[in-house]
């Protein structure tokens, strides 16, 4: 083979030109290897952050009971901040929407009770009628039987015949008296079945309706002090008045001085935790302070918290030691990071400030909430009257008017059956004792016709004819057994006429009772405050406030009472500034467009740290102020007023 040298040469520079092309890629491929390899380290040595909060190991979490209707009203919060011991009441909801009452199922059992007795004692009057016309059917077969059994040529043909087949009628008419009998003893036996049945059904009720009610309440499970939630459907604090959402919590009850902190890893986080991992932890409630801990726990898959988004995060538990709780309060904010990544030395405390400028407003410690009162059945009022708005009213004073329409219609229909009622017990007891005379009659007849069988039948029975004697036994037999159950007839319909008066005195008593708790609530329809104040209006769960013609629904407060001379500063402190107040220091209230100011003091802050609002998730403390003893308010100064607040950091009063 002949190789062409010109070709081969080429050939060769062009492998040399392509050897010399790839050269630069290769080194450019290995220079951003080699830059990789520290980004992918860095990543696995990448900051892990951790939010969280402080909460009481020891603590009972005040749940909204369960009910029948939703939501409900809360009729009963303890205070914040007030201590209590193991087994006292804590909260309590209105039950009046849910299951009836235990007086209305009492009364309902009563009324079953006399209604079952008297048509019982109506079906023993009925057995004791099919055991007479047993007896009457029986007796005439055995006198016909008598006569059937006369032979046939001592009686003429036609009497034969006539015999024969009054044998057969009645004894046909025996069976099915007989049948009668056992009908009417079936219908008792089941009528007792049934009876039974509704009395345990009403007792079943009743019994529930003792547990609606002791599951209204929350028993306080240890002792220790109360703090109240926050409602994230109303937007505002959980409180007395307030309508809250079965199961949601209302609040706590926080014993002792143990704490721990709760964060939360995001998913991408967990590969850099692990349990027992040593960490720091910074409050940021107080400026400059470290605690070291550890992990001791790690939640084994993740949950969502919708307020920061839609992540899924991981519950971390951190254990606190005793002396490490001092000075920590329940929702408290934390960061928490691993000690690996901290620098040694905790950061430096900030300066101090002379003083602290705040927004608040006015609130009274003394007010009435004016709310539509419970009504059976009435879910929905209609406002016909309210007190303008920053009006002064006093104690008992009509504030709100509800339409009571509907109250006076059913009181109106009760009162007139109320009236049937009574008549119906009038005529009972004419018709009773019409009814008694008859009975006493008949028992009387009853004895008088035994008397007259027994005088024929002792007759000697040699003086008459053998088949007259025999019918002679079989009346007096029948005349006995008649008085028997004429007797026990007549204490049967005695016992009947007893039940149904009873039955009837039941349902007057509990129609006086619905009277009596209409006329109440057609009273209370009219709602007037506990305490002199200032009317301020509430708003519905659109927003608007509460106006002439609004539809409120049952529990919502319309409006609250401010008892004026109770007044007082409510204001939110954030976090970050809560170490800096003290009881006892001194501030100054700015109000109103003029400049107006006030002296005041701080008299104490809330049992917890929690969210600001729906929309502001930022946390705050509550804090409270009194104005100065001899201080001069001036009318200007209501409820709700936004006043600046400027807190002296250095002075207490």
């Amino acid at each position: 083979m002949r190789v062409d040298l010109k070709s081969l040469t080429v050939l060769i520079v062009l492998l040399s030109v392509q050897a010399l092309m790839l050269n630069p890629a290769i080194s450019k491929a290995d220079a951003n290897a080699s830059a990789a390899a520290p980004a992918r380290k860095a990543d696995a040595e990448r900051p892990v952050i951790l939010s969280g909060e402080v909460q009481a190991m020891d603590a009972q979490i005040i749940v909204v009971p369960p009910s029948n209707s939703s939501p409900v009203v809360i009729r009963y919060f303890i205070p914040e901040g007030a201590s209590v011991k193991k087994g006292d009441v804590v909260l309590r909801i209105d039950t009046a929407g849910g299951a009836q009452s235990e007086s209305q199922i009492t009364q309902q059992l009563e009324q079953a009770k006399a209604r079952t007795a008297k048509e019982i004692s109506v079906l023993r009057v009925a057995v004791l009628d099919a055991e007479l016309a047993l007896a009457i059917a029986s007796a005439l077969s055995a006198k016909a039987k008598i006569d059937a059994k006369l032979p046939k040529q001592f009686v003429s043909s036609l009497d034969f015949d006539r015999y024969q087949n009054e044998g057969k009628r009645t004894a046909a008419d025996s069976v099915q008296k007989q049948n009668a009998l056992s009908a009417a003893k079936v219908l008792l036996a089941n009528a007792i079945q049934d009876a039974q049945a509704e009395q345990q059904k009403l007792q079943i009720e009743l019994a529930f309706a003792s547990s609606v009610k002791a599951r209204s309440e929350v028993i306080a499970q240890i002792d220790g002090v109360v703090t109240h939630g926050f409602s994230e459907w109303r937007g505002r604090r959980i409180d007395e008045g307030e309508s809250a959402m079965p199961g949601n919590e209302a609040g706590k009850v926080v014993a002792g001085d143990r704490r721990e902190v709760i964060a939360y890893a995001l998913e991408a986080d967990r590969v850099y935790l692990q349990t027992g991992q040593a960490v720091a932890l910074f409050v940021d409630a107080l400026v400059g302070r470290r605690l070291d801990a550890t992990i001791d726990d790690i939640s084994q898959s993740p949950e969502t918290r919708a307020v920061w988004g839609s992540g899924r995060y991981f519950r971390v538990r951190i254990a606190l030691k005793p002396e490490q709780s001092s000075g920590l309060v329940p929702g408290m904010s934390v960061r928490v990071e691993p000690l690996s990544q901290i620098a040694a030395g905790a950061p430096g405390a900030a300066a101090k400030p002379a003083s602290l400028s705040l927004e608040g407003e006015i609130s009274a410690r003394v007010k009435s909430f004016i709310a539509p009162p419970a009504i059976k059945d009435v879910w929905q009022y209609t406002l016909v009257m309210l007190a303008p708005e920053g009006s002064i009213v006093k104690k008992g004073q009509p504030v709100a008017i509800f339409d009571g329409s509907a109250v006076q219609n059913n009181l109106s229909e009760k009162t007139r059956k109320l009236d049937e009622v009574q008549k119906q017990l009038r005529q009972l007891a004419l018709s009773h004792a019409e009814a008694d005379k008859q009975n006493t009659i008949a028992t009387a007849q009853a004895k008088a016709d035994l008397e007259r069988a027994t005088r024929k039948a002792a007759q000697p029975a040699d003086l008459i004819k053998r088949v007259d004697y025999d019918k002679l036994v079989v009346e007096r037999a029948l005349a006995n057994e008649t008085l028997t159950l004429s007797i026990q007839k007549q204490s049967a319909q005695q016992f009947s006429r007893i039940a149904e008066r009873q039955e009837k005195e039941v349902e007057l008593a509990l129609l006086e009772a619905e009277i009596a708790a209409l006329r109440t609530a057609a009273q209370q329809l009219t709602v007037a405050p506990t305490n002199d104040g200032i009317v301020i209006h509430g708003q519905a769960f659109n927003g608007d406030k509460f106006t002439t013609g609004s539809q409120v629904f049952q529990g919502l407060a319309v409006a609250s009472v401010a008892d004026v001379s109770t007044l007082r500063v409510d204001a939110l402190i954030p976090e970050a500034d809560a170490n800096l107040i003290a009881l006892g220091q001194s501030a100054l209230i700015r109000f109103g467009t003029a400049g107006a100011s006030l002296n005041a003091k701080v008299v104490g802050v809330g049992n917890v740290f929690r969210r600001k609002g729906r929309t502001q998730p930022n946390i705050v403390r509550d804090l409270y102020l009194d104005f100065a003893e001899g201080s001069t308010l001036p009318t200007e100064l209501k409820p709700g007023l936004a006043v600046q607040i400027n807190i002296a950091l250095e002075q207490k009063l």
